[in-house]
């Protein structure tokens, strides 16, 4: 009896009005002799930059995600960010972060 695994991002969106974020599922499947038992699911969502509130210095630090790093290490995740995540966009989505999310 051989147990297998096989994970694939079987879900991936982009979502919101603006059309930044990008929302995705990855499936973990569990086989028994190539015949398919289980699966379990893991979700996440990822917006174009890290947005990091620094309280001492009041202003906001942006990084630039790991293209290496999951989500972006399967290929259709990466393809859609690269597409969509324009220099623009990650402009608008920065003034989103400041106008929406800045502390008083």
């Amino acid at each position: 009896m051989a147990l297998t695994e096989k994970t694939v991002y079987d879900k991936v969106e982009v979502v919101g009005q603006d059309g930044w974020t990008i929302q995705w599922r990855r499936a973990t499947k569990i086989y028994r002799d190539g015949n398919f038992v289980s699966q379990g699911f893991h979700r996440g969502v990822v917006e174009p930059v890290l947005a990091d509130y620094d309280l001492d210095k009041k202003a906001w630090v942006y990084t630039e995600h790991d293209m290496t790093a999951e989500p972006f290490d399967d290929a259709k995740v990466k393809a859609i960010a690269t597409a969509i995540w324009t220099d623009d966009l990650k402009t608008a989505y920065k003034k989103h972060v400041e106008d929406t999310r800045t502390p008083e």
